[in-house]
């Protein structure tokens, strides 16, 4: 099949074969006309994906999250994703039909809370005596989550915002708070353009590679 598909690519003129091979590299091994078809954000297999750009998604694959612990706003397959990494995660939703649906596929290490409020979904996490060493704000009412984010994490963590060039005054937050922003741009599960996944880093972040080697090779050939 695949020297069909080599031979297919050699009758095509050069300047059209990179674009082909991009084409089948996003669409198939990436699983995008999948996630495009299913409406989820899974993977080539149908796996659990967090719905972030592509390059945000290679990076929080190649750490190693066994001993840690997650607080997410906005619960959906980025949940199941990390809960078969991760010793605990805890998600706060306030899409009440979207939780009813979600929450039931949830394993024992993933709390799905419900919110009713938009000062219940920020504060939500305030009601943990303990800190976390990644929060992910992913959902609902961001710039309500940016200072309880901050409140709660661990030094030596981070915190994920996806959608970050749409959400400046999260941006804005965050940085002032002395964190290390890397900024990841592509495209991403289910949607049809390119978008922005951020990562604010502790000074003293110290997450291990969850592989050997880090970079580790990437989606297709």
């Amino acid at each position: 099949m695949k020297c069909e598909k080599e031979g297919f690519l050699k009758w095509l003129p050069g300047l059209f074969r990179p674009a082909v091979r991009n084409f089948r590299l996003l669409n198939r091994d990436y699983g995008h006309f999948r996630t495009m078809r299913e409406r989820a954000s899974v993977d080539r297999e149908g796996r659990p994906l967090p719905w972030y750009t592509y390059p945000a998604i290679e990076f929080v694959k190649q750490l190693d999250f066994s001993n840690r612990d997650i607080f997410e706003y906005g619960a959906g397959y980025s949940s199941l994703f990390y809960a078969a990494r991760c010793r605990r995660i805890t998600s706060v939703e306030d899409n009440r039909r979207w939780f009813e649906t979600i929450r039931p596929r949830a394993p024992a290490n993933c709390e799905i809370l419900w919110a009713a409020t938009p000062e219940a979904y920020g504060g939500a996490i305030l009601q943990y005596p303990h800190a976390f060493d990644v929060v992910i704000i992913d959902g609902s009412y961001r710039e309500q989550c940016c200072v309880p984010a901050l409140q709660k994490l661990k030094p030596g963590g981070m915190i994920i915002l996806d959608n970050s060039d749409h959400h400046k005054e999260c941006v804005a937050i965050l940085a002032q708070a002395d964190l290390i922003q890397v900024d990841m741009a592509g495209f991403g599960p289910q949607n049809g353009y390119v978008w922005a996944t951020s990562f604010f880093l502790s000074r003293e972040f110290n997450f291990q590679s969850a592989q050997p080697h880090r970079p580790t090779l990437s989606v297709g050939p």
